[in-house]
């Protein structure tokens, strides 16, 4: 699969556009494919709102060639965004999505019509924010991607195995961690050891965000752990990098350093699980997530499936079972759930190209399918568009279901007979 790279600027926006000999036989031309709508003049794609990790890559580039070469319709990869929040923003038409501090929420129009991989169950709240504020432009979310993840806590295994033959500790469960009868930090670089021109500052993440902080601060009672500033409740950082658990607050030369990434995934769990576990973390954002992790001794968030820290065999910190009334009640302190991966398109999407809403929809991708595609792009390194293409040639059974029926009429469209070039009211006509 030959690939050239351009850009399409539509309005203003910029997206990679993919142009390609086609994966697929029997595939609609590239110059016969059409635009999704057209805006003060503009025309414009299908927009896919890419996860910006390894599993959001693959499956993007996989529906862009679905789209593109099955419905046809011109698709451009747009983003890419580091997480679900800022997903939500840009199928909502936000012209800022991934900025933390300015959304640029409010135009009536959006360039981003489909996401795939979302994580979004941790961010409910963000959803129903976006849901009762934009109700006219806020996506619709159409289900499971077929499979579901984990996400949490986890220790590289090379410290795992130093801890437990060097002093018995069991540091892949949270008892483990308890500061009252072991000192984990003694396997883990220091926090002052850590370069602070590789994080993002506090107040350039979630810690700065009040509603889980309100959250936090309710459940656990720490009041040391935040403190209200211009007018939001925002979390303590004392050098403004790393907030600090209470089991090492007084030494924080005991504190094990515990990274997240892109604005802080996870942080409100992981702060209430530290406090009422006992747990002596600090807690950061790395500027590079997929690098920093490797270059500190330390614990971090991740998730499964993905590959960014799969040669460090990461064990998960296992932690109670998943307690669905706490967690309704905003109370994390439980082990969480298996997270289902959803997939969502723009609130307009059914009405601009039902057919493409249909196919997001139709589609659930097995699990063993997405493994086998990241394990040959950690081996081969090869392009997202090539794995991916490789995929679906492999086994065409598993995305032909997904496809619509071309003859099915949805609501405002008709079946068009090319030949005749008229509109007909039945799909048997030979000349259709």
């Amino acid at each position: 699969m030959n690939l050239l790279v351009a850009f399409c600027a539509c309005a203003g926006h910029l997206f990679q556009e993919v142009a390609a000999v086609p994966c697929l036989p029997d595939a609609i031309p590239a110059e016969q494919r059409k635009n999704l709508s057209t805006y003060g003049g503009v025309p414009y794609p299908v927009g896919i709102w890419v996860g910006a990790w390894e599993a959001g890559w693959l499956t993007s580039s996989l529906v862009q060639i679905l789209i593109e070469e099955r419905l046809g319709y011109r698709a451009v990869l747009s983003g890419a965004g580091p997480g679900a929040i800022d997903a939500f923003h840009a199928l909502t038409g936000c012209s800022q999505p991934a900025n933390i501090s300015n959304r640029g929420c409010g135009p009536q129009i959006t360039y981003h019509h489909v996401n795939v991989e979302t994580w979004a169950d941790g961010y409910r709240s963000e959803w129903d924010q976006i849901q009762a504020q934009y109700a006219s432009m806020a996506p619709v979310n159409l289900g499971s991607m077929g499979y579901a993840g984990r996400s949490g806590g986890f220790v590289p295994k090379e410290v795992l195995n130093q801890a437990l033959y060097q002093d018995g500790i069991a540091l892949d469960f949270y008892r483990g961690w308890n500061s009252s009868w072991n000192e984990p930090s003694r396997f883990f670089d220091s926090i002052a050891s850590v370069d602070r021109s590789q994080m993002d500052p506090c107040n350039a993440t979630r810690f700065y965000t009040s509603s889980p902080n309100e959250v936090y601060l309710r459940v656990t009672g720490d009041t040391s752990g935040v403190q209200w500033l211009n007018g939001n409740l925002v979390a303590v950082c004392p050098d403004g990098y790393f907030w600090i658990s209470p089991a090492c607050r007084a030494d924080h030369t005991k504190c094990v350093p515990y990274l997240t990434g892109y604005g802080g995934w996870g942080l409100d769990l992981i702060m209430q699980q530290a406090t009422i576990w006992d747990m002596p973390f600090a807690l950061g954002v790395a500027k590079v997530y997929s690098q920093l992790p490797k270059d500190v001794k330390s614990t971090f968030f991740w998730w499964t499936p993905d590959t960014t820290f799969i040669q460090m065999a990461p064990v998960e910190i296992i932690l109670p079972l998943f307690n669905s009334a706490q967690y309704a009640a905003g109370d994390k302190r439980s082990g969480a759930q298996d997270s289902p991966i959803t997939k969502m398109v723009s609130q307009d999407l059914s009405s601009l190209a039902p057919n493409v809403a249909e196919l997001i929809q139709l589609l659930r991708l097995e699990i063993d399918d997405l493994n086998g595609m990241l394990r040959e792009r950690m081996v081969t390194g090869d392009s997202y568009e090539n794995i991916t293409c490789r995929g679906l040639q492999a086994n065409p059974t598993s995305w032909q279901s997904w496809v619509p029926d071309n003859t099915r009429c949805f609501p405002g469209f008709g079946m068009y007979d090319t030949g005749l070039r008229e509109f007909v009211d039945s799909r048997e006509d030979p000349t259709y």
